[in-house]
């Protein structure tokens, strides 16, 4: 990398926000089954992560990325941030009737009718499909209210 006509801070702080077009594989999980897929695709591989980052950043767990410099303009992860709220089925299902909670709290009290599958809406919800219609009957036995419910 070559920088010209440019002040020693200014190439340092290029230098610290300089990103990088290849990858890093981070962990023992399958990592070299995922660096030989990355190295088929013709990416450039760092053995250890460079400053400024790299564009895919494959991790085994989503502490090993410091998301206060993570640039989701530029890198891709394998892991999102908060991820367990999707992938435990059981706060999937608390996060799933949180929000249609709240979904009918808000339109309740913005006059819209939430018996019709498709709302006349004052907000930015256009559709509004029910949690029944698209979820099998599902306890969280945990739950002390699914538990009674369930039985």
């Amino acid at each position: 990398m070559t920088i010209k006509n440019s002040s020693t801070n200014d190439n340092i702080y290029h230098l610290a926000n300089a990103k990088r077009n290849g990858y890093y594989v981070l962990g023992k999980n399958n990592s070299q089954l995922v660096r030989d897929q990355l190295d088929l695709l013709g990416f450039n591989r760092y053995d250890s992560l460079p400053i400024g980052g790299v564009k895919f950043n494959w991790i085994t767990r989503g502490a090993d990325i410091d998301w206060t410099t993570f640039d989701s303009n530029f890198q891709i992860l394998n892991h999102i941030y908060n991820e367990k709220q999707l992938s435990n089925k059981g706060l999937l299902l608390t996060n799933l009737r949180n929000y249609e909670i709240n979904i009918l709290k808000n339109n309740r009290f913005n006059g819209i009718n939430t018996n019709k599958i498709r709302l006349k809406s004052l907000s930015n919800i256009d559709n509004y499909l029910s949690l029944k219609t698209f979820l099998p009957e599902t306890y969280l036995l945990d739950n002390t209210n699914d538990r009674i419910t369930f039985k």
